[in-house]
């Protein structure tokens, strides 16, 4: 017997206008932008001070433990997953098992988020977390 394909249909979004999909969607069709300046330390060196930051900091949504382990993206990742996961009705299998998988775009967002740190430290900027 072949294992069964399984397709979850839910939304989640963790977007520089909401937290989550409602809030994002209510903002998209008000026209607000989440494009605004910076005003953290880290930016203060930085040659454009302009950013659409996320709207909610994932941390406090996560168990110190996801926070320790995951990198931001993976943070924020998780975060809109489990909302997709909950909005699809929760289906009863284990998000926290071992078929619980990121979406690849986080993955690539994680290495091109490591590889320009990295190429940052090289060229000795002042850019860091």
């Amino acid at each position: 017997m072949s294992p069964r394909r399984v397709v979850v249909t839910g939304l989640g979004a963790t977007t520089p206008v909401g937290g989550d999909v409602t809030a994002t969607w209510v903002a998209l069709t008000s026209g607000r932008s989440g494009v605004r300046a910076l005003d953290v330390d880290w930016a203060e060196e930085l040659p454009v001070r302009i950013a659409a930051p996320v709207a909610v900091e994932p941390a406090p949504l996560l168990e110190p433990v996801e926070v320790r382990r995951l990198d931001r993206v993976q943070q924020l990742a998780l975060v809109a997953a489990r909302e997709a996961w909950s909005d699809a009705g929760a289906p009863a299998v284990d998000p926290n098992g071992s078929r619980w998988r990121c979406p690849p775009a986080a993955a690539v967002s994680a290495a091109s988020c490591a590889r320009t740190r990295y190429c940052a430290a090289r060229a000795g900027s002042a850019f860091r977390r």
